[in-house]
């Protein structure tokens, strides 16, 4: 599992402020889950200066909740996070697409390390809004009441590269 050290942010996006001001460092499995967030949130090319940053889950928006393309939504995260080089085996991530209505599912992403798998997030895919994070982002696995969310830092970054 790779792990580094990057500016935190919210899951929806915005930049996370200490109460002295200053901008809070993510390192360790806050900077996985915040990475993870990140590349499954995101489309290609949002972020024009990461162009392999983004695992399209929008694109799905429209389709309909089946076995194959839960598998294919599965697959594309992973192909995703090994481009983005979050992870850098096929096996240090585990991605189960779960149906949970006619028209949602489940996003579960677990890391892989010495045997054991650890769960790191949770989004939750509405094939006809999009994606939802939990309400409580301390939480990333809490079941509670989810909200509907664009990725506001990426957008505000990719509109300062245009």
């Amino acid at each position: 599992m790779r792990t580094s050290i990057d500016i935190a942010m919210t899951l929806d996006g915005d930049l996370k402020v200490a109460d002295n001001g200053d901008l809070e460092i993510s390192s360790g499995t806050d900077w996985l889950i915040q990475e993870i967030n990140k590349v499954v949130r995101t489309t290609n090319p949002l972020w024009k200066t990461h162009p392999t940053i983004g695992a399209g889950v929008g694109e799905f928006i429209g389709r309909q909740n089946t076995k194959d393309v839960a598998d294919e939504l599965a697959g594309k995260i992973k192909d995703s996070l090994r481009a983005a080089e979050v992870v850098t085996l096929p096996d240090d991530i585990s991605v189960d697409v779960v149906p949970t209505s006619a028209t949602t599912a489940v996003i579960y992403i677990s890391v892989l390390s010495g045997g054991y798998s650890t769960p790191v997030t949770k989004l939750i895919v509405d094939y006809d809004k999009g994606i939802a994070i939990p309400q409580d982002e301390e939480e990333p696995l809490a079941t509670s009441s989810s909200r509907f969310v664009k990725n506001k830092y990426l957008e505000r970054i990719s509109n300062l590269l245009v």
